[in-house]
């Protein structure tokens, strides 16, 4: 009798110890959602207060004008940093005026992790991106053509997108014209603007990268090359 009161003990400490472990489990798994959601809900914020900075910028500066400030923001980052932000803009501003019907170029998903690693994090990439013409969107507001092609209808109705829209060239060609003029111009500004920076840390060798990129390059240098070579 003792031998199995001892056993049915056992075995309800067993159930108890299992049930308290499915307990902390279940209260884990719903604190991390919980801290899931309010960094959602925190990065909403953050993306909406520099939609509105951005916009406010570019209504007070020009796009123009707004592209060459974002440009010279990024040179409190680090030379290294700095060339990485530039290279990737301009892979990404020439593959689109190399193919500027491919929609596919002209969308940026805003939580897709390799944008937000590679430059959605950085200082000033976003108002460049707004200045060079990209429209904040969620993807409801998309084209309905365009959320079927991309396989985008199952993503959340308030999911946020960056579009730059392609002008009608048949029906609007010279205004289409600018607009890849403008995108080439960009293109190869960034692309020497990244030459630029690493020319002048090569002496440096390795430890050039650390330098910070606005000890090589000065902000008003840079806005000067800038209005010499983008046509407004």
């Amino acid at each position: 009798m003792e031998a199995l009161l001892e056993e049915n003990q056992k075995k309800m400490d067993a159930q108890r110890q299992a049930e308290e472990a499915a307990r902390l489990k279940q209260e884990e798994e719903l604190r991390q959602e919980q801290e899931k959601e309010l960094a959602r809900l925190a990065a909403e914020d953050a993306l909406l207060r520099m939609e509105k900075e951005s916009d406010a910028k570019i209504a007070r500066l020009g796009a123009n004008a707004a592209c060459a400030e974002a440009l010279s923001s990024m040179l409190a980052a680090s030379v290294g940093v700095y060339r990485g932000i530039v290279e990737g803009l301009e892979a990404m501003v020439t593959s689109i005026a190399a193919e500027p019907a491919d929609i596919r170029l002209r969308l940026i998903r805003i939580r897709n992790e390799d944008f937000q690693e590679r430059l959605g994090r950085q200082p000033g990439v976003w108002l460049f991106l707004r200045a060079l013409g990209f429209q904040a969107l969620s993807r409801e507001d998309l084209p309905t053509d365009m959320v079927t092609m991309l396989n985008l209808s199952s993503s959340p109705p308030n999911e946020r997108f960056l579009l730059l829209k392609e002008p009608d060239m048949m029906n609007a060609y010279e205004e289409w014209t600018q607009w890849h003029k403008r995108l080439l111009s960009v293109a190869n500004f960034l692309q020497e603007l990244g030459k630029l920076a690493f020319q002048r840390i090569a002496h440096l060798g390795r430890h050039g990268q650390d330098v910070a990129a606005s000890e090589i390059l000065l902000a008003k240098e840079l806005l000067a090359a800038w209005e010499n070579v983008i046509p407004s």
